[in-house]
């Protein structure tokens, strides 16, 4: 199956409000532009798929990851002040299939099942 997010900050994928679905490849990372995201705001997976999350600053800096602190095997991550960036990745580098990700605002869980804060 083709890359279907950046790989990198520069090729990252602009992520607004709602869903998304995506494909992970063996080795592969998915990274996202979360600029319209506000702190407060969620983000998370759904599916079957063993996903890992980690947020980044605007200075290309990790922030805050999550493997499973959602639903199953998905991560859940409250955006955090100066977040910019998430790269979403196989919980281990093997890792192959579908999810969904979702970002919605703080007060929406967007039927994930997981209220934020």
């Amino acid at each position: 199956m083709p890359d279907d997010h950046g790989d990198d900050f520069n090729s990252s994928t602009v992520l607004t409000y709602g869903s998304l679905n995506a494909h992970l490849s063996p080795s592969d990372s998915d990274w996202f532009d979360i600029a319209e995201a506000r702190a407060g705001d969620v983000l998370s997976t759904l599916g079957s798929t063993d996903t890992f999350g980690l947020l980044y600053d605007c200075d290309y800096l990790p922030m805050a990851g999550d493997d499973d602190g959602g639903i199953g095997l998905n991560f859940h991550l409250v955006v955090p002040e100066g977040a910019c960036y998430l790269e979403v990745r196989g919980y281990v580098s093997t890792i192959e299939g579908d999810y969904t990700l979702v970002l919605a605002a703080g007060d929406d869980t967007l039927d994930t099942g997981l209220a934020s804060p």
